[in-house]
Parts: structure tokens; C-alpha cells; sequence
């Protein structure tokens, strides 16, 4: 059935006005508690990771309160497993929970003291994924395994207290809209649109951590009353000349692709340092519209589907030099070249039936 475009625009509402009340219907909260040792002591600042059960991918995660609780909200029915770790304990997980109502207690998830042996020690220091500071959470990027293959908005999509809102390019912070964006410590002035747009196609291969601020040091521009989200990119200070590069692909409803490289050279006062990444996403979507009305007798109903096929293409490029001039004092440049190329085919397909009989002049 052909449409004009008003009638198109029309239904593309109708159809994601349906999904996202839906979703939204369809969301659910689940909140647990995390001990340690015989005694079930509640404990504070352990890390809480929600995976899917299906691949154990990493859904969000987060840090326990003072009272060793812990909430993950707005989250899709399925099936999960909530996993925690803190230092010096066993890490442990839940068995496989499904969420289908809107609260879901999960309960109370014990860690258990290592089993210490003395003949031998061995020292290893690992980062956790999650850390609380007195006015910050600092999310560990570099050498997770939890980041291989993803974005700097992934990240983020998965990082305590933060939403992104893909639709209307958007990142709130516990709850608050109007995050300001840092790079390396430096205020990115950016519209907000297109630093959703470059963090799509930025590799966490390049990302050292992200800082999350809800209490900003009297340090920061008061313009940040939301908090900050710092994205601390990984530097080089050895000298010499050095640099990395990392190749994903994958395959999901389409083909992913992703490549990151970065470069340093430092001699003397004289620091030159670049690095580069590629994002690729071919991905097949299908929204999906199906209505039923009875009026006096007369079952109208009508089936809406619109397959999609998007091509997302984005290149993040910084090249900057530095020279040294005191101990204290720095003098630099940076150039930063961001591009994103999106273009997708879409078909729309409708059915109208009349009494269970497709209605010919519909067509």
C-alpha cells in the first residue's frame, strides 16, 4: 500500500509512540543486598555487574551503599545473573534470575574471605571496573575485558547513574539532563547532539577510564550543576616512539567493525602524540505496528512493518604536540577531526483486512 508523506510521518509516531509506552510499561527495577564473610556483614563499595545470562555480557553496573544495597532500574525483561567482587573476597554470583514483573528482589549475595596459604605470597594488582571516590566514580576501561569491542557510549550505556537516550541524543546523570562533557579534563563545546554522535564511534581501545562527577571540585565551571563526565583518553609518557592498535569485528543482525591506533613519540621537551579510530555498523532493523478495532460488528485490522537497513560510519582523529617549558608549565596544540556518515534503505509494508479478509482497495 503506497502513503503520502504526511500519512508515513503519521504512523512512524503512532509506531514508536506504541514502543516506547510499551518499553515503558514493560521496564523493571531489581535491587538486592551484598555481604561478606560468615557473619552476612552488609558490604559498602563492592562491585555489582547485572549480565545477561544467555552470554554474559554486561548489561550496567555499579558500587554498593554504605548498607551494601544495590539497584538497577529501568531494566527489559529476560534473563540475568548479578555478579559481584571487592578485594580480598571470592567473587560470586547469583543463579539465573528471569524479570518479568516490575520489582524484582534478588536478595542477598555473600562473598566469602579467600582462603589464605602461607608458604607462598603473590602480589597482583588488578583495577576493579568500578570505583567510588569521595566525589566521583571512575569507571576502569583500559585492560577490561567487559570493553573489548565496544564504544565510549557503550560504555557510558553501562556505567552507574548514567542514561543515554539514543533517540534524542541525550546523557543524564542521576537523573539530571545537562551533563557537561569533558575530554581529558578540557570542557568539550560540542553540541550535545554531536558528542553523542562522536562518543558512538570513538573505541574504548583509546578510553584510560571515564570519571563520573556528581560533586564537582569548586575547581570546575559552575555550568556543570548536572555533574561532569570526564573521558580520560589513554597517554603514552614513555620516550621514545611507541603506539598500539586494536581490530574488532563482529556480527549480530549485521556486520560490526571497529579499529583503533594510537601513536606517541617524546625526545627531550618534545611530545608529538596521535590516535585514530573506525567504527563500521550495518545493522537490520524491523519496527513492527499491529492494530485490531471492532466498531458495530466490523473487525478492522491493520499490520505495519517498516525493515530497515542503516550503514553508520565513524572516524574520531586527534593529532596535538607538547613542549615542556618548566617542570610546572606546558605549552601544546590539538587538532580534532570528528566524521559521521549515516545512510539507511527502508521499506514500509501495510495490510489491511476487513473481517479477516485483506481489504483490496487498500492496496
Amino acid at each position: 500500500m503506497k502513503a503520502t508523506a504526511k500519512t508515513i510521518i503519521t504512523r512512524w509516531f503512532l509506531l514508536f509512540a506504541s514502543i516506547t509506552f510499551e518499553l515503558a510499561q514493560a521496564q523493571s527495577n531489581i535491587h538486592g543486598i551484598i555481604t561478606r564473610g560468615t557473619n552476612n556483614q552488609p558490604l559498602p563499595n563492592a562491585s555489582v555487574l547485572l549480565l545477561k545470562a544467555k552470554d554474559s555480557s554486561l548489561v550496567k553496573g555499579m558500587v554498593t551503599g554504605p548498607t551494601g544495597e544495590y539497584s538497577f532500574e529501568n531494566i527489559a525483561p529476560g534473563r540475568y545473573m548479578i555478579g559481584s567482587s571487592y578485594t580480598g573476597l571470592n567473587q560470586a554470583f547469583t543463579p539465573i534470575i528471569t524479570i518479568a514483573q516490575v520489582d524484582f528482589d534478588a536478595g542477598t549475595l555473600n562473598l566469602k574471605d579467600m582462603a589464605v596459604e602461607l608458604r607462598s605470597v603473590t602480589v597482583t594488582v588488578k583495577k576493579p571496573l568500578f570505583e567510588q571516590k569521595i566525589d566521583r566514580m571512575i569507571v576502569n576501561v583500559k585492560n577490561s575485558i567487559t570493553s573489548a569491542g565496544s564504544t565510549a557510549l557503550e560504555i557510558l550505556e553501562r556505567a552507574p547513574g548514567v542514561v543515554v537516550n539514543r533517540q534524542n541524543n541525550d546523557i543524564s546523570l542521576k537523573g539530571k539532563e545537562g551533563v557537561v562533557i569533558m575530554i581529558n579534563g578540557k570542557i568539550s563545546r560540542m553540541p550535545v547532539d554531536a558528542i553523542v554522535q562522536m562518543l558512538s564511534g570513538m573505541s574504548a581501545g583509546n578510553i584510560e577510564r571515564i570519571e563520573l562527577i556528581t560533586t564537582p571540585p569548586a575547581n570546575y565551571d559552575a555550568e556543570g550543576n548536572a555533574g561532569f563526565i570526564n573521558i580520560i583518553l589513554i597517554e603514552n609518557t614513555d620516550y621514545g616512539t611507541n603506539g598500539s592498535f586494536s581490530l574488532t569485528a563482529g556480527y549480530g543482525k549485521g556486520e560490526t567493525s571497529l579499529a583503533s591506533f594510537n601513536f606517541n613519540h617524546r625526545k627531550g621537551k618534545i611530545n608529538l602524540y596521535a590516535d585514530y579510530s573506525f567504527s563500521r555498523f550495518h545493522q537490520w532493523v524491523n519496527g513492527q505496528l499491529s492494530r485490531s478495532i471492532n466498531f458495530g460488528g466490523k473487525i478492522t485490522d491493520t499490520y505495519f512493518e517498516s525493515p530497515r537497513v542503516p550503514l553508520q560510519i565513524n572516524q574520531n582523529a586527534r593529532i596535538g604536540l607538547n613542549y615542556q617549558a618548566t617542570a610546572k608549565t606546558a605549552i601544546g596544540g590539538l587538532i580534532t577531526i570528528y566524521d559521521n556518515n549515516l545512510r539507511f534503505h527502508a521499506d514500509e509494508i501495510e495490510d489491511i483486512y476487513i473481517n479477516h479478509k485483506i481489504d483490496t482497495l487498500s492496496q
